[in-house]
């Protein structure tokens, strides 16, 4: 009996070193987990041959929606990707939870003649009913400036660079935004924190993920103040445009989950866009179906989906929207870029 035990612990083991055989790939599983791609059963290695093939699928999606040769290994391009800084909100989630799945069977065959998905364009195409504000007027409030930051100093320059990604938004949408000096009446809530900060989804340091956000009706938007953010457009290593996290993340807030349109705000990976390129096209279509165009005087009705449940539901205004990017443990449930 004890040989039998001894041949099942080896085959388990081996067959775990295979999958799994350097901290870049544990980082790599970790990433597929954090961002929808794999399930946390699979990260476990439940049963080591059934996840190492389910593990290759779900490098095969993440390959598939970036581009990439779609190889199902951890190919040294694939690990070079998921090493570049983006937001917290996973890619991937169930229709319950992220209001709108990515149609992978389409993106892998309709690519346009400029590089780019014609059917993965995710705001454009939302389906959620519920994960959206029941109004067009918005208010927010920071209430935790940046402490660590040298080149972002001031609270009233902070606001500056948080209302200029707030009038982004407003310019292609029929949404309006109000700054308040205190937190009572505001809907979107805005916190400069660091490392673990309470609620369940802790940052990882300078570098990789940059900030996250929650669906409505919660909004509240979190930034990674170990981050260096900046008012500069043009790319440094290790320095990120507030305005454009800012923007992709108060997108998240508003009900818009990542497009994987190349050139879009709400792409899943941190872009350096100019000033005067912030809302592409795919983004304006997305608030728009959400919100409206500006001035517009209709009524916001629920978006009904084409699935078999007509209503999507969160039931807690506290968990982020499919699996978080920052945790360990995910849970089932918007860098910046």
């Amino acid at each position: 009996m004890q040989h039998i035990i001894y041949i099942i612990y080896f085959i388990l083991i081996h067959n775990i070193q295979i999958i799994i055989s350097s901290k870049s790939e544990v980082d790599s599983y970790r990433y597929l987990q954090q961002f929808g791609y794999t399930s946390k059963l699979e990260s476990r290695l439940f049963s080591s041959i059934a996840a190492k093939s389910s593990v290759n699928d779900g490098i095969k999606k993440f390959q598939r929606l970036f581009k990439l040769p779609e190889t199902g290994e951890l190919d040294a391009r694939t690990k070079k990707f998921m090493e570049r800084a983006r937001c917290g909100n996973p890619d991937l989630g169930s229709v319950e939870t992220v209001g709108r799945p990515v149609n992978l069977d389409k993106a892998s065959t309709s690519v346009s003649t400029k590089g780019r998905s014609t059917n993965v364009k995710a705001p454009a195409s939302y389906e959620a009913q519920s994960i959206i504000w029941p109004k067009k007027h918005l208010k927010w409030y920071i209430e935790e400036y940046p402490k660590k930051q040298k080149l972002i100093t001031s609270q009233d320059h902070t606001r500056r660079i948080i209302n200029q990604a707030f009038q982004d938004w407003e310019k292609y949408s029929g949404l309006t935004f109000e700054m308040l000096n205190k937190k009572e009446g505001a809907d979107l809530i805005i916190k400069f924190r660091s490392n673990d900060h309470g609620d369940g989804y802790p940052f990882d340091g300078q570098g990789a993920t940059l900030a996250h956000a929650f669906y409505p009706k919660s909004g509240d938007i979190h930034f990674d103040d170990d981050e260096i953010f900046t008012d500069d457009y043009s790319e440094k290593d290790e320095q990120y445009t507030l305005r454009l996290v800012a923007a992709h993340e108060i997108g998240h807030a508003l009900g818009l989950a990542h497009s994987f349109e190349t050139n879009s705000l709400m792409f899943p990976v941190y872009q350096q866009f100019q000033s005067d390129y912030v809302i592409s096209h795919d983004d304006q279509q997305g608030i728009q179906t959400l919100y409206g165009k500006p001035g517009s005087e209709t009524t916001i009705k629920p978006i009904k989906t084409t699935t078999k449940s007509s209503i999507v539901t969160t039931h807690s205004t506290n968990i982020l929207p499919a699996n978080n990017w920052c945790s360990e443990d995910f849970q089932t449930g918007c860098e910046g870029p």
